[in-house]
Order: C-alpha cells, then structure tokens, then sequence
C-alpha cells in the first residue's frame, strides 16, 4: 500500500489551480489509475500523469510536489478528521460538526440534519 499524501496534495493543488473542473477531473482521474489501471498513486509520475489529465501544468505540478507546500495545511485537516472519530470512508462530515460513517440509511442522514439544524438554532 502506497502512501497518498501527495495523491491529497495534488487534489489540493488542483483545487487552488482556478481552474472550475480541475479538482474533479484529479480525483477521476487518481481513481481510474488506482482502480482500473492498478497504479500506484503515491508515484509522483503517475500523478503527474493525473495532474495531465487534468489540464494541469505537468512541471508546475512537478514542483508543487516537490515542495513541502500544502504539507501542514493537509496534516491539519487530517488531525481535525481524526478528532471526529473518521478512521474510513465514506465518512460525511456535516456542517463541520457532525460525523456519519460508512454506508447508511437515508433515515440516519435526515436524522443528522436535524441535529445539525438544531444545533444551529440553538445559538
């Protein structure tokens, strides 16, 4: 199993490219390669290939990779997550307060929005 850190940061890269699609297209992308092509996403050619795919600038790519850019941000996400008790996926984060794990009935995610519905009124 491959580390995908990079894999993340490249989907942010995407994100912050200004470019509407981009990230969308990263993540498909990563995907296909991942799961049809059983290639190793934590290689950086084969995200720069995704980062292709994309529309993405290979060697502007290349260097934000090879960069500690994005490195902390993506940590700090990742320690927030954890705090939420996400140990896979899916998991559904609603509106940043609220956990939902695995696959589950459309009852528990209507019960999660009231609670989150609630929780908001309430200040």
């Amino acid at each position: 199993m491959s580390n995908t850190l990079d894999s993340h940061r490249l989907i942010d890269y995407a994100k912050l490219s200004g470019s509407s699609d981009a990230e969308e297209k990263v993540v498909k992308s990563l995907f296909r390669r991942y799961f049809e092509q059983e290639e190793d996403i934590g290689d950086h050619d084969v995200l720069l290939g995704a980062a292709e795919d994309a529309g993405l600038d290979r060697q502007q790519a290349k260097a934000y990779l090879e960069s500690s850019d994005g490195v902390e941000a993506l940590q700090e996400r990742m320690r927030q997550v954890k705090k939420l008790g996400v140990t896979g996926v899916p998991f559904y984060i609603i509106n940043n307060r609220f956990g939902v794990s695995g696959a589950e009935t459309p009852e528990t995610f209507v019960s999660a929005f009231k609670q989150v519905f609630e929780c908001t009124e309430c200040h």
